[in-house]
């Protein structure tokens, strides 16, 4: 009788010892991310969202499925300035939140104050994202945070941060298309006028030019109208050999005085040989050549 009352003592002993474990531990849990919450929240404390972030990552290790924690340590992220992460977190806590069900339910009271606070968290992180991507980045973004502060005002259709925070991203998301319709459309003019330019046989324009000027140039060699007729008037009135009376377009005057006319004729008629003619003293009248 008294062996069974020791084993029974030892056995209470134990049960209380354990939950007395499971409680400080659980305790320790909850205190830790009480005071991860409480730095989280100082916006003057500059390391207060690291060190929350450290704290979250480690008892997610623990509980990798908990919403709460997945959305607070998105709020980390989101105050350390990494919104596009801090999106993703937020989005994997509602995924969690959904398939709480069975002995785990909540209300529908508190589980649409929680799909709110998601949503509403998410589609301010995309919204960010969005404003700090390039142009062809940021639609994505500004529909990602238009889908969020959606799913938001179906959960509490009171909220009129949400409403407005809806209406500004649309109006940016409008914005980021206009602005990338008139990018493409300058563009695409671009591209048009580059191939106008091209000719239909595949040159462009500066070699059509090119060509054009090779062709001026033949015809300039070809005509003999141009150097041709100037160069052989030249050659023709330097040369002293040939006879003045066959060129038409000579003047009359030849540079010879009657006597000397009279005196080659009269040394031809006698069969003289017949040397030329004599070359004048200076230019003719009127001549610079």
């Amino acid at each position: 009788m008294k062996k069974k009352r020791v084993y029974l003592i030892i056995t209470i002993l134990l049960v209380l010892a354990f939950l007395t474990l499971l409680g400080v531990l659980t305790w320790g849990k909850t205190l830790r991310v009480a005071k991860a919450n409480r730095r989280l929240a100082q916006a003057n404390d500059p390391e207060g969202a690291a060190a929350a972030q450290r704290v979250y990552e480690d008892l997610l290790v623990d509980q990798p499925h908990s919403p709460y924690l997945l959305h607070n340590l998105g709020l980390s992220l989101y105050r350390d300035g990494q919104a596009a992460a801090a999106a993703g977190r937020f989005q994997s806590a509602g995924e969690e939140l959904a398939k709480i069900t069975g002995e785990h339910r909540m209300s529908p009271e508190n589980r649409r104050r929680l799909e709110h606070i998601f949503h509403y968290h998410q589609g301010s992180a995309w919204f960010t994202t969005a404003e700090e991507a390039a142009p062809e980045e940021a639609i994505a973004g500004y529909e990602k945070a238009l889908a969020g502060f959606e799913e938001a005002i179906r959960a509490n259709p009171d909220d009129l941060d949400a409403k407005y925070n809806y209406e500004l991203t649309l109006a940016r998301l409008e914005k980021a298309r206009q602005e990338q319709e008139q990018q493409e459309k300058g563009t695409g003019e671009k591209e048009r006028e580059g191939q106008e330019e091209k000719e239909p046989g595949g040159q462009d324009r500066e070699r059509q030019e090119g060509d054009r000027e090779n062709r001026e140039g033949e015809e300039d060699r070809e005509d003999p109208g141009r150097d041709g007729d100037g160069q052989e008037e030249e050659e023709a009135g330097d040369s002293p050999t040939e006879s003045t009376a066959g060129n038409q377009g000579e003047e009359e005057d030849s540079g010879m005085s009657k006597e000397e006319a009279m005196q080659l004729l009269e040394m031809a008629e006698s069969g003289i040989l017949y040397q030329g003619p004599l070359l004048p003293e200076g230019p003719p009248a009127g001549k610079d050549w």
